[in-house]
């Protein structure tokens, strides 16, 4: 698990991360790649984030949708969830078989957080709480889809911003995490 929060979420090391994750990962592996911060849609419709070391009077800045794009190609997994909280998502971005995307956002909306009173990002406050108990499964095993609909169906309340979840027509939900036995954490 490679997490980078804050001021160590620079361009070298998200890069050196999704490089050192394609060198582990290989057909079986489940892969989870969640970014929640800031973001811009740019004039072609797709997503730009930000990272620590932006200057943001550059014309270079963040990571577009086409170099996570790359980065994900790069990936030897059948199963990848990519969650973007974010204003405007997941825009521009590609789905692939056994690539889902979630995200905050529709591609012309903002972000919100603390709708809830909480700190963080709205859709992840929202999704933390789905995989701490509040999502509904069928069985021990919560599908991508068991997330999604729980952290939309809480998100859509707020009446800011309407996630999303990109995918290729046709394809079922496939496990991404395991149902606790009991709720660990009732807000995140």
């Amino acid at each position: 698990v490679d997490i980078l929060t804050d001021r160590d979420a620079t361009r070298d090391r998200v890069i050196a991360a999704f490089t050192a994750l394609a060198s582990r990962t290989d057909a079986d592996s489940t892969v989870l790649v969640w970014f929640s911060g800031r973001a811009s849609v740019d004039a072609d419709g797709a997503t730009t984030i930000f990272l620590a070391d932006d200057n943001l009077s550059s014309t270079v800045k963040g990571l577009t949708a086409a170099d996570v794009d790359r980065m994900l190609d790069r990936l030897r997994s059948q199963r990848v969830v990519v969650i973007f909280d974010t204003s405007g998502g997941c825009a521009g971005m590609s789905v692939h078989v056994g690539r889902v995307l979630l995200s905050a956002t529709l591609p012309e909306e903002a972000a919100y957080s603390g709708s809830d009173g909480g700190r963080g990002g709205d859709f992840t406050s929202a999704i933390v709480r789905a995989l701490n108990g509040g999502a509904v499964s069928r069985g021990y095993d919560l599908s991508v889809f068991d997330i999604f609909e729980y952290a939309q169906a809480e998100v859509v309340t707020y009446g800011k911003q309407h996630p999303t979840i990109g995918m290729r027509w046709g394809e079922i939900g496939f496990p991404i995490a395991k149902r606790p036995l009991a709720a660990s954490v009732p807000n995140a």
